[in-house]
């Protein structure tokens, strides 16, 4: 049962007497305040490119570069610390992955900080209209490297410089509608369809898997301050990359951003989204009777009516201390497809040098579904057996997260949210590393690209799953 926290302060009033004679003057009274469990602070911060930068999605941009700013692309940030100094900094940042060299990056911050890595957690919210940072030839890429270095750092020292004592923890969760969908599909014979390659006009029953339609928020009351809401929801927002043709060469915080915004006025709170487990989820249908949500914005202002609605309804959770736990899972590379190599070589070399997929794929299309397919292969057959795999989690008293470095199937976060001893817990993805799409087994089995661009063997998501399920039963034991 959820517990409200509450504090008690003792007055302790001294009086001395002598045996006889006068009364001696009553002694002085102090009051001693102790220290607030818990403190947060909030900051935002733009980190929206001054000019031309090649783009994650390249769209119609000359040579993938971006035209202009559709809206802009900010960091968010909140710094929490308890009443025994441990310190906590949750960065999020609109971009759409944890490439190179954020991974490091993030080492370095947290010596600048002065804390543990283990106390500073990036997430990438994965929007694809934004900045590809892997492109480090192009000069404005470099520039924007070094700014937004500069502009994370700002973010946690702001943040920090905000904290204000917390007077409560609270939880809400709405179930939605319309908002997600799983983009596997599966015929009407039974066959897989496919994901994001195929023809789903014709013949299809319907989605692989029912999915996670979840939306979390955890809210952060403080003296003096405005509230702090967390949200964490299963989407990819990738819509003005993909779907709004005219503005998919301008950079974009998608769905992402126009949510926080649109929540941060309803609600008056600083806001910070966590991309949940999606990687075989999109905010987008195939089926197209499904889509409801015009533009992304209206994708987004459907996303706050659910969280609005959720927000009558807030239950308060037990604050505690920080709890932190680390785990370095090793996991098997997959490969099982090492015998395609001579072929998939000759398509990887065709894919590279221009061609398109069709044409790459020529004397070879009954083995591979697209060149990225051969691509993969190739790629895995470059690596080593293992690779190791750093996964975090925290809690603070009733609130429990897990920060994974992979595009998690929905599955796989229902699986760690379902076996989780808190009141809540928060799956969030694209954290701090990056090692590409973890799918379920039912998804290998089946094939297909969020299958063939994972680099593990079939069956490491459950495992997965499970490390981040036994991390916070240990995070559990110790409150």
């Amino acid at each position: 049962m959820k517990k409200l926290f509450t504090t008690a302060i003792s007055l302790l009033l001294g009086c001395s007497m002598t045996a006889c004679g006068p009364a001696s003057a009553p002694a002085s009274t102090e009051t001693t305040s102790a220290p607030p469990l818990l403190r947060a602070g909030y900051a935002q911060v733009d980190i929206t490119p001054k000019e031309s930068v090649p783009m994650n999605v390249g769209g119609e941009g000359k040579d993938g570069m971006s035209l202009g700013v559709l809206d802009y692309l900010y960091a968010t940030c909140v710094y929490l610390v308890d009443d025994a100094g441990t310190e906590l900094y949750l960065m999020a940042f609109d971009l759409c992955n944890m490439y190179p060299p954020l991974p490091d990056y993030r080492l370095e911050l947290a010596k600048k900080l002065g804390v543990p890595e283990n106390q500073l957690m990036f997430s990438a919210s994965h929007t694809h209209s934004s900045v590809n940072i892997k492109a480090t030839k192009i000069p404005s890429t470099s520039k924007y490297i070094i700014s937004l270095k500069e502009s994370l750092e700002q973010a946690a020292l702001s943040a920090k410089a905000d904290a204000k004592a917390v007077s409560g923890m609270y939880h809400t969760a709405a179930e939605t509608e319309a908002l997600n969908f799983v983009r596997r599909y599966v015929m009407v014979d039974g066959s897989y369809a496919g994901d994001n390659y195929g023809n789903h006009s014709l013949g299809y029953a319907g989605h692989e898997t029912e999915g996670d339609h979840q939306l979390q928020l955890l809210k952060f009351t403080r003296e003096g301050g405005k509230d702090i809401i967390l949200t964490n929801f299963q989407t990819h927002p990738h819509r003005t990359a993909y779907y709004d043709t005219k503005n998919n060469a301008y950079l974009s915080a998608d769905i992402v951003g126009a949510y926080r915004q649109e929540l941060a006025q309803r609600l008056d709170c600083h806001a910070l989204y966590y991309t949940g487990s999606s990687g075989n989820v999109n905010a987008h249908s195939r089926i197209q009777e499904e889509n409801v949500h015009v533009t992304y914005k209206d994708h987004a202002k459907a996303m706050v009516d659910y969280a609005e609605a959720a927000a009558a309804n807030f239950t308060p959770l037990d604050l505690g201390q920080i709890k932190l736990t680390k785990t370095l899972y090793v996991g098997n590379v997959n490969h099982t497809e090492d015998h395609l190599l001579p072929q998939a070589k000759i398509v990887a070399d065709r894919f590279n040098s221009g061609m398109g997929n069709s044409a790459s794929l020529e004397g070879y299309k009954d083995i591979f579904v697209h060149s990225r397919h051969a691509l993969s292969v190739v790629s895995h057959a470059a690596m080593s057996e293992t690779l190791e795999v750093p996964l975090y989690a925290f809690s603070i008293g009733g609130f429990s997260a897990c920060y994974a470095p992979f595009e998690l199937f929905a599955e796989l976060g229902i699986q760690i949210k379902d076996g989780s001893p808190f009141d809540a817990t928060f799956v969030c993805c694209y954290s701090n590393y990056i090692f590409s799409y973890m799918p379920t087994q039912l998804a290998f089995d089946h094939g297909g690209y969020g299958a063939y661009k994972c680099n593990f063997e079939p069956g490491t998501g459950e495992i997965i799953a499970d490390t981040f399920i036994s991390q916070l039963n240990t995070l559990h034991q110790s409150n």
